[in-house]
């Protein structure tokens, strides 16, 4: 990276989203809301954060439901 000085080295040890740095939930729903942002609506977002966070206790049916 170059900021006017001259080029600069940045060492990132553990990146976000690493095996050593994971994401947090919240992280990971802030990203996917970003990046789906210009393909769904809110309400199909949220709609679709909704059956990720019950997947484990009502199965698959509400994902599908939502897409």
């Amino acid at each position: 990276m170059d900021q006017g000085d001259g080029p600069e080295t940045l060492v990132v040890e553990h990146p976000l989203g690493g095996v050593a740095n994971p994401m947090t939930s919240e992280q990971i729903e802030e990203k996917f809301l970003n990046l789906s942002s210009e393909v769904l609506t809110p309400a199909q977002q949220q709609k679709l954060v909704s059956a990720l966070r019950t997947l484990s206790t009502d199965g698959f049916q509400p994902l599908f439901d939502a897409w």
